[in-house]
């Protein structure tokens, strides 16, 4: 604007100190006793008023269209949506071929981030990728601004659960706010066609796991990447998990331990320490079956779709070393006497919210001063709670409540 506007201002200021100046540079009057004729003062005045538009709409035009974040959504479909500081959505990318058979001839542009959000949950519900079946979608807010992406995170965090109420189905929303973009995460995601969330989600889960890479991860749909979370308790770094991800596609914990004693020929009242968790390998989902009989370990791998054997192992342990173990772990079981979620509802249940009513929780297994306790903190409404629950009883040993998350 500077280099196409001249500075007249000297010349101007001349003018008016020297009463016999009637006329600016090229014949523009300046002010006399004589009243200007009708048709030049509305000349002058259109002219003015284009000025002013023409400097308005530069500064409101990169206000209206500037970036001011980037929201994406993982399901198996990616998509992403640049949002200005209105919360207009001012550009939509489909970041892979499931991504751009949801779009269709849908033109999200321009729409309000929180229309187009609901748009896409509900064409995701009526394609099939979101179901009872699988019910798990990452949202990944990109903002510079903590707070204003924090903001921005429970909004649509709301906005996707009543997306899933609308369409009778239990969800589970995992909600991340990331304020940078790292290279590892933009190559990851370039090359699994996913959000830079995604990818940021795929390392975390990763360097928790040793029998995984961030690769095997990022070809997971975000519902196996939930249910491997939540069986293995990985934790999610800064994202926020609520609900419970589907695992009606597969054939549960349950049955896979059914499966493993049918395979050994084993009395499930002849073991010590069953244990099932979801595991990941050579590009299957399966299902870990471990338990202790006599002076052996067992171990069977199941595949968690059909519950065929994938491969099975025994261990034999000197009978010290063994029940030393074996007490270390039941010792584990014992301190552990409440699960996550248990804790989660008995915050809850104390504060007075409805389980349904929080946006976002993380409990967290802690030990201060001596004492181990889970570190429950969840959101509901505009306030923030924290619990801090013993894991063997469920007694609450403090919280704090009643405090605005975002003022």
């Amino acid at each position: 604007m500077q280099k196409i506007t001249p500075d007249v201002y000297p010349a101007i200021l001349e003018a008016c100190r020297d009463p016999r100046r009637t006329s600016l540079g090229d014949g523009l009057p300046l002010h006399t006793d004589k009243a200007l004729p009708f048709r030049m003062r509305r000349r002058y005045r259109s002219a003015a008023a284009a000025i002013l538009l023409l400097i308005l709409g530069f500064s409101g035009g990169r206000y209206y269209l500037g970036g001011s974040a980037v929201v994406s959504l993982d399901v198996n479909p990616s998509i992403s949506l640049e949002v200005n500081r209105l919360n207009r959505v001012t550009r939509v990318n489909a970041l892979n071929e499931d991504g751009k058979a949801i779009l269709g001839e849908m033109n999200l542009k321009g729409t309000d981030i929180d229309v187009a959000v609901n748009a896409l949950i509900g064409a995701m519900v009526k394609a099939g990728y979101l179901s009872e079946m699988e019910n798990s979608v990452l949202l990944s807010v990109q903002d510079e601004d903590g707070k204003s992406g924090k903001e921005l995170q429970t909004e649509l965090t709301q906005c996707i659960q009543q997306a899933f109420d609308g369409a009778s189905i239990e969800g589970a929303v995992i909600s991340q706010n990331l304020t940078a973009s790292e290279a590892q995460y933009q190559e990851l995601a370039d090359r699994f066609q996913i959000s830079e969330g995604k990818a940021a989600l795929a390392c975390q889960i990763a360097s928790q796991n040793s029998a995984m890479t961030a690769d095997d991860v990022a070809a997971l749909s975000v519902n196996d990447i939930n249910l491997l979370a939540s069986s293995q308790g990985l934790e999610l770094g800064d994202a926020q998990a609520l609900g419970t991800a589907s695992s009606k596609s597969y054939i549960g914990e349950e049955k896979a331990a059914e499966l493993a004693f049918e395979f050994s020929g084993m009395d499930p009242a002849d073991v010590r320490y069953l244990q099932v968790a979801m595991d990941y390998k050579s590009g299957i989902v399966t299902y870990e079956v471990e338990f202790y009989k006599d002076e052996y370990k067992y171990e069977y791998e199941l595949d968690a779709s059909d519950g065929d054997l994938l491969e099975w192992e025994s261990e034999w342990k000197r009978a010290d070393l063994l029940e030393a173990e074996l007490q270390e772990l039941e010792y584990e079981e014992t301190i552990s006497g409440i699960s996550d979620e248990q804790a989660l509802a008995i915050a809850a249940d104390h504060a007075g919210v409805a389980l349904e009513d929080i946006l976002f929780s993380k409990i967290t297994p802690s030990y201060e001063q001596e004492t181990e306790f889970f570190d429950v903190e969840f959101v509901a409404g505009e306030y923030e709670y924290e619990y801090k629950i013993n894991p063997s009883t469920g007694e609450i040993l403090e919280y704090t409540h009643i405090t605005k998350a975002y003022p």
